[in-house]
């Protein structure tokens, strides 16, 4: 049990263990109105249970070139960008997260950290090597008054200079952190990464600097709600059975022309034959919830994302 669960579990806040490690709070007493509060002002969220690798060496970037979908040679230090991994079979395994630091240095995350086979297991290349993380706190703050919140610990000028999908260090309560804007919320949002021995002072911190605008803290019901609003998919459910990236409206984001790439052979010809027939797709459709007000979509069938930023969407777009 990690820190943040252990500071839960004393305040007797109802844990979940999910499949693949790891275990998050269910909810803090309300699950709809922590999803409410998230849509309306912000909501705090304990992601803890993600897992996490660091990929180093000279090859880092062809080792993810043969582990995910993406074409990375286009991504810069300080920048993410969203992906997949699949199967043998071109089928998507899970999606992911990959953080670039440097071009011997790449942080990934998932949601399960049963992953990791998948991540240590691509073809071996000369000089890269894939391990996990030294354990991390990530703590999710979301919601369109999340950027305000957050301009209280490290201001203004910090928060608006932070660009979708990029990532920065910054001292937080307790010590630095890495501060990323994305989320899976469909709202502005913000992802906080440290070492969880810090994790506490910092999510008690960020509670306080909420709560002027209406934060709550939040749990898994309200973060799986939230993303059905939005479309998001989630590897317990959508994943849950085989899939290609086509069938799941994510074929966009298969665009590495590594031709040893985990699926590629598979993946890539369901992709020619999809747009040769004009597409295919399964449909996934949000739902809004009882009384919302009117606002912009993003894609048909989905529901409305408050706020210029639309930042879930958009960032799962990156």
């Amino acid at each position: 049990m990690n820190g943040l669960a252990a500071h839960f579990s004393t305040r007797g806040v109802r844990l979940a263990s999910l499949p693949g490690g790891g275990a998050v709070p269910s909810d803090f007493g309300d699950a709809a109105a922590e999803h409410r509060a998230t849509r309306e002002a912000c909501g705090l969220f304990d992601f803890s249970f993600m897992g996490a690798w660091e990929i180093l060496g000279r090859d880092a970037a062809a080792h993810l070139a043969r582990l995910q979908t993406r074409d990375l040679r286009a991504l810069v230090p300080g920048r993410c960008a969203y992906t997949l991994l699949l199967r043998e079979d071109g089928t998507v395994l899970n999606d992911a997260t990959v953080w670039m630091f440097s071009p011997e240095r790449y942080w990934l995350f998932t949601g399960r950290p049963s992953d990791g086979e998948c991540v240590s297991g691509v073809s071996a290349v000369h000089d890269a090597i894939a391990r996990p993380l030294a354990p991390r706190a990530v703590i999710a703050l979301q919601g369109p008054a999340s950027g305000a919140a957050l301009a209280k610990l490290l201001g203004s000028q910090a928060v608006r200079d932070l660009s979708y999908f990029r990532f920065v260090e910054r001292e937080l309560p307790g010590g630095p952190a890495l501060v990323a804007r994305l989320g899976y919320s469909g709202e502005l949002g913000y992802e906080i990464v440290l070492d969880e021995s810090r994790a506490v002072d910092a999510w008690q911190a960020l509670a306080a600097a909420g709560a002027a605008y209406g934060l709550r803290e939040a749990g898994f019901g309200a973060a799986d709600s939230l993303r059905i609003e939005c479309g998001h998919i989630l590897f317990l459910r959508e994943l849950a059975t085989p899939r290609l990236p086509a069938a799941l409206g994510l074929a966009r984001l298969v665009t590495s022309a590594d031709s040893a790439m985990r699926g590629e052979s598979a993946a890539g010809g369901f992709r020619r034959r999809v747009h040769a027939a004009g597409g295919h797709r399964d449909r996934r459709f949000g739902r809004a919830p009882v009384g919302a007000s009117g606002g912009d979509h993003e894609r048909g069938g989905f529901a409305h994302v408050r706020g210029a930023d639309r930042a879930g969407l958009r960032a799962r777009r990156a």
